[in-house]
């Protein structure tokens, strides 16, 4: 139960506090620029970094809701046989990509860590930003096995 909820909702849960935490933020710099007269820094720096990972988490998203954007018009001039290697093939190409951004990712955050570098404005540890690079990486892996499997499973059209 738990294992489906997490599987079904878990970007979902992510995507919805990050926007409705944004809009927070964004309103916050609004009333106090605009209403008081005093601008504040930190929830513009805040807003860019979670806007960064509420883009990656949302790529994980619509693979796993099979709406991510692609071009169909090649894969539907196809015989009908043929369009299911083009899906898996598809899949496979956004392996590479994702295996790439996790392990470079990866990589790319331990030097960040190492080097001790934060944010400007409120001081936190760079590393935390960057993290959503692996784990992007990954969540796309994940969802990219299950789209796999899918397409597998499906009858050709």
């Amino acid at each position: 139960m738990m294992k489906q909820l997490l599987d079904r909702k878990l970007e979902e849960w992510f995507l919805v506090a990050g926007f409705f935490s944004l809009i927070l933020l964004v309103f916050t710099q609004f009333l106090s620029r605009y209403v008081f007269n005093y601008s504040l820094s930190w929830p513009q720096e805040l807003s860019r970094y979670l806007l960064i990972w509420l883009a990656w988490i949302s790529v994980s998203f619509t693979i796993r809701e099979q709406q991510h954007i692609r071009v169909e018009t090649f894969k539907n001039a196809l015989p009908k046989k043929f369009q299911k290697v083009i899906e898996v093939i598809v899949c496979i190409l956004w392996g590479f990509f994702a295996i790439f951004l996790a392990i470079v990712g990866t990589q790319f955050v331990w030097n960040i860590y190492s080097s001790g570098q934060g944010s400007p404005m409120i001081g936190i540890p760079m590393w935390i930003v960057y993290l959503i690079l692996p784990i992007a990486g990954f969540l796309i892996v994940a969802r990219l096995v299950q789209q796999f499997v899918f397409i597998m499973k499906k009858e050709p059209l």
